[in-house]
């Protein structure tokens, strides 16, 4: 969906057919987005890709300043108002599907295996490593596939590749977003998508957590709790759209030179104090 106060909006034919592909469905209407310009001949979702530069559309030049935030009327035919197209449905499908990996090896690893990975070396390789294969996925993978274009297939390799997460030095929004674009998600929806994986994931960490607490001989401050609680959801919300922001104007090298960069100083650090 589109808020009033934007001056205009645009959708490809080639998104709306990826869409109708992917929720099993004929056709479906560009109504249903209110959008005020539908054009002809680009990839599915490749409008994604043009944040931040100017189109021609006729005689005018339009800047391209950001995507339209989603809203319920896209679930629904513009003709009856009969909600008939769940796409919300289907990526909360998606990202369920992307915990299972990541909860059947969290299971089933033991915490023993788990610390006997915590050493200084191999969190340095795996920050240099993972950093790398970030770049190329960045570099040669990153394609103009939108969210409407995730399939459950998508899901299970990201939620895969998520489960790596859990070596030491891996990063899950790094791992996750290197899975995304490697399968020629755009860098918006790629970033997006991992910080929404990471919801599931999350709740069942507190739950995991949480449970440990209460058959425990400590107390437990609630107050202290819901406090760290909303403090850390405030602060993810910033980062996140701090985060895109970045993401969209310089791509990843950022991240795969800070990655890159630490693992060289733990290296380095190993080897000085040996």
């Amino acid at each position: 969906g589109t808020r009033d106060g934007d001056p205009t909006s645009l959708v490809g034919d080639g998104s709306l057919a990826e869409l109708a592909r992917q929720a099993g469905v004929d056709h479906v209407d560009a109504r249903r987005f209110r959008m005020l310009i539908e054009f002809e001949g680009a990839a599915p979702h490749e409008e994604d890709t043009w944040i931040g530069h100017r189109i021609a559309v006729g005689g005018a030049v339009l800047a391209v300043t950001e995507q339209d935030a989603r809203c319920a009327i896209t679930t629904q035919d513009p003709d009856t108002g009969v909600r008939d197209l769940d796409t919300l449905q289907r990526m909360g499908l998606g990202i369920a599907l992307s915990t299972i990996p990541a909860a059947i090896v969290g299971a089933s690893m033991p915490d023993a295996f788990t610390e006997s990975l915590r050493t200084p070396v191999l969190i340095a390789i795996n920050l240099i490593v993972f950093g790398v294969l970030l770049g190329l996925a960045d570099r040669y993978g990153g394609g103009h596939r939108g969210e409407g274009a995730i399939t459950f297939r998508d899901a299970l390799l990201i939620g895969a590749a998520q489960a790596l997460a859990l070596i030491p030095g891996t990063s899950r929004s790094g791992i996750t977003m290197t899975a995304g674009l490697a399968l020629g998600l755009d860098r918006a929806t790629a970033a997006r998508y991992s910080f929404l994986m990471a919801v599931p994931i999350t709740v069942l960490a507190v739950g995991h957590g949480g449970l440990q607490l209460a058959q425990g001989s400590e107390q437990l401050d609630l107050s202290v709790l819901a406090l760290g609680i909303t403090v850390s959801a405030l602060a993810g919300i910033v980062v996140i759209h701090v985060f895109l922001r970045i993401l969209r104007q310089v791509g990843t090298l950022p991240f795969v030179a800070y990655r890159i960069g630490l693992g060289l100083l733990v290296l380095g650090l190993v080897a000085f104090r040996s």
